[in-house]
């Protein structure tokens, strides 16, 4: 067995989508009361994500805007980099990115793009 696998991509291909499908059906129940949250884009850009938040939360107030800049750390240091975000790029071959980008499309709502043409 290789570290790629097929039936290992596959299985994983359907636990990716049904966590989207279980989250559509949510969405259909609780529509005003789930929010979708991208690591990423908190990362990146925390006092705006936040304040998304806060917001769906019903709170006026950000605390994160009164923060020092330097005062938020996340585990990789002050930024994400596009590194570490697409690192599979680096260990995946570019055959089993597609297959999984063509196979996930209808999650697509759960990628994170950093620029339109992020796909492969």
């Amino acid at each position: 067995m290789t570290l790629f696998d097929k039936n290992i991509i596959n299985h994983h291909i359907k636990r990716y989508l049904s966590y989207y499908r279980g989250y559509v059906e949510a969405t259909k129940i609780y529509k005003d009361k789930i929010f979708l949250l991208s690591h990423e884009k908190l990362s990146i850009d925390h006092v705006n994500e936040t304040s998304k938040i806060f917001k769906f939360l019903g709170f006026t107030d950000n605390p994160f805007n009164s923060l020092p800049e330097d005062s938020y750390r996340n585990i990789h240091g002050k930024e994400i980099t596009d590194e570490y975000i697409y690192e599979y790029r680096t260990i995946l071959p570019t055959e089993i990115q597609n297959k999984i980008l063509l196979e996930t499309k209808e999650a697509e709502i759960f990628f994170y793009h950093n620029t339109p043409d992020d796909f492969i």
